[in-house]
Protein backbone atom coordinates (compact mmCIF):
# COMPACT_ATOMS: atom_id res chain seq x y z
CA UNK A 1 0.00 0.00 0.00
CA UNK A 2 3.12 2.59 1.08
CA UNK A 3 4.01 2.36 -2.46
CA UNK A 4 0.61 3.19 -3.75
CA UNK A 5 0.76 6.76 -1.30
CA UNK A 6 4.10 7.77 -2.90
CA UNK A 7 2.01 7.41 -6.57
CA UNK A 8 -0.67 9.44 -5.22
CA UNK A 9 1.51 12.04 -4.13
CA UNK A 10 3.57 12.09 -6.89
CA UNK A 11 0.31 12.40 -9.11
CA UNK A 12 -0.39 15.64 -7.22
CA UNK A 13 3.14 17.30 -7.39
CA UNK A 14 2.47 15.98 -11.17
CA UNK A 15 -0.37 18.43 -11.48
CA UNK A 16 1.46 21.11 -9.41
CA UNK A 17 4.27 21.23 -11.68
CA UNK A 18 2.03 21.97 -14.48
CA UNK A 19 0.57 25.16 -12.56
CA UNK A 20 -2.33 22.62 -12.29
CA UNK A 21 -3.99 23.36 -9.05
CA UNK A 22 -7.30 22.92 -8.97
CA UNK A 23 -6.53 19.21 -10.77
CA UNK A 24 -5.68 18.03 -7.23
CA UNK A 25 -9.53 17.93 -5.71
CA UNK A 26 -10.09 14.42 -6.51
CA UNK A 27 -6.79 13.23 -5.12
CA UNK A 28 -7.98 14.72 -2.01
CA UNK A 29 -9.64 13.46 1.06
CA UNK A 30 -12.86 15.78 1.77
CA UNK A 31 -11.72 16.11 4.90
CA UNK A 32 -8.11 17.02 4.50
CA UNK A 33 -6.42 18.89 6.94
CA UNK A 34 -3.56 21.25 5.17
CA UNK A 35 -1.18 23.39 7.35
CA UNK A 36 1.32 24.95 5.10
CA UNK A 37 3.59 24.83 8.45
CA UNK A 38 5.11 27.63 10.18
CA UNK A 39 9.08 26.83 8.57
CA UNK A 40 7.46 27.84 5.36
CA UNK A 41 9.51 30.93 4.60
CA UNK A 42 7.43 32.01 1.13
CA UNK A 43 3.80 31.36 3.17
CA UNK A 44 2.45 33.94 5.07
CA UNK A 45 0.86 32.76 8.54
CA UNK A 46 0.71 29.42 9.55
CA UNK A 47 -3.26 28.50 9.76
CA UNK A 48 -4.72 24.83 9.38
CA UNK A 49 -7.45 24.86 6.51
CA UNK A 50 -9.69 21.97 6.47
CA UNK A 51 -11.52 20.02 3.46
CA UNK A 52 -11.30 20.82 -0.13
CA UNK A 53 -12.70 24.58 0.22
CA UNK A 54 -9.67 25.21 2.82
CA UNK A 55 -6.96 23.45 0.56
CA UNK A 56 -8.54 26.01 -2.14
CA UNK A 57 -8.08 28.93 0.02
CA UNK A 58 -4.95 28.26 1.02
CA UNK A 59 -4.21 28.06 -2.28
CA UNK A 60 -5.62 31.38 -3.07
CA UNK A 61 -3.97 32.95 -0.47
CA UNK A 62 -0.66 31.55 -1.17
CA UNK A 63 -1.01 32.79 -5.20
CA UNK A 64 -2.60 36.19 -4.25
CA UNK A 65 0.95 37.63 -4.03
CA UNK A 66 3.08 36.13 -6.92
CA UNK A 67 3.05 37.05 -10.32
CA UNK A 68 4.21 33.38 -11.11
CA UNK A 69 4.92 30.14 -8.72
CA UNK A 70 5.45 26.54 -9.56
CA UNK A 71 6.34 23.51 -6.98
CA UNK A 72 8.71 20.46 -8.24
CA UNK A 73 8.90 17.65 -6.40
CA UNK A 74 12.76 16.51 -6.17
CA UNK A 75 12.34 13.43 -4.33
CA UNK A 76 9.62 11.17 -2.44
CA UNK A 77 10.34 9.02 0.94
CA UNK A 78 7.80 6.20 1.53
CA UNK A 79 7.35 6.32 5.13
CA UNK A 80 4.16 3.93 5.40
CA UNK A 81 0.54 5.76 6.06
CA UNK A 82 2.55 9.04 5.09
CA UNK A 83 4.84 10.23 2.37
CA UNK A 84 7.62 12.85 2.58
CA UNK A 85 7.75 14.75 -0.27
CA UNK A 86 10.51 16.85 -0.90
CA UNK A 87 10.24 20.32 -2.95
CA UNK A 88 11.77 23.03 -4.32
CA UNK A 89 9.00 26.32 -4.40
CA UNK A 90 10.09 29.20 -6.40
CA UNK A 91 7.76 32.53 -6.99
CA UNK A 92 7.77 35.70 -8.76
CA UNK A 93 6.52 38.78 -6.66
CA UNK A 94 3.31 39.97 -7.96
CA UNK A 95 4.69 43.83 -7.55
CA UNK A 96 8.58 43.32 -8.99
CA UNK A 97 11.41 42.11 -7.86
CA UNK A 98 13.68 39.51 -7.97
CA UNK A 99 12.29 35.45 -7.94
CA UNK A 100 12.47 33.86 -5.02
CA UNK A 101 12.63 30.13 -4.13
CA UNK A 102 12.92 27.75 -1.31
CA UNK A 103 13.44 23.94 -0.30
CA UNK A 104 11.32 21.94 1.72
CA UNK A 105 9.78 18.99 2.47
CA UNK A 106 6.08 18.04 2.98
CA UNK A 107 4.51 15.33 4.87
CA UNK A 108 1.57 13.36 3.39
CA UNK A 109 -0.94 11.19 4.96
CA UNK A 110 -3.12 9.24 2.49
CA UNK A 111 -5.83 6.65 3.21
CA UNK A 112 -7.35 4.92 0.24
CA UNK A 113 -5.88 6.79 -2.24
CA UNK A 114 -6.62 10.15 -0.88
CA UNK A 115 -4.74 12.39 0.69
CA UNK A 116 -6.01 12.78 3.72
CA UNK A 117 -3.46 15.58 5.42
CA UNK A 118 -0.58 18.03 4.75
CA UNK A 119 1.72 19.52 6.36
CA UNK A 120 4.95 21.56 5.30
CA UNK A 121 8.23 21.46 7.50
CA UNK A 122 11.78 22.19 6.88
CA UNK A 123 13.69 18.93 5.54
CA UNK A 124 14.89 17.51 9.21
CA UNK A 125 11.81 18.11 10.71
CA UNK A 126 9.62 16.22 8.35
CA UNK A 127 11.97 13.17 8.90
CA UNK A 128 11.48 13.81 12.42
CA UNK A 129 7.82 13.71 12.08
CA UNK A 130 7.77 10.76 10.51
CA UNK A 131 9.89 9.03 13.08
CA UNK A 132 13.42 8.85 10.59
CA UNK A 133 15.71 11.56 12.52
CA UNK A 134 17.09 14.15 10.10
Amino acid sequence: MSQENVEVVRRIYSHLALGNFWAIAPLLDPGITWDWGAEMGLVEGSEVYDGRGGVETATREWLKSWERAWIEAEEFLDAGDQVVAFVHVSATPKHGGPEVSMRSANVWTVHDGRATSMKGYTRDAALKAVGLEG
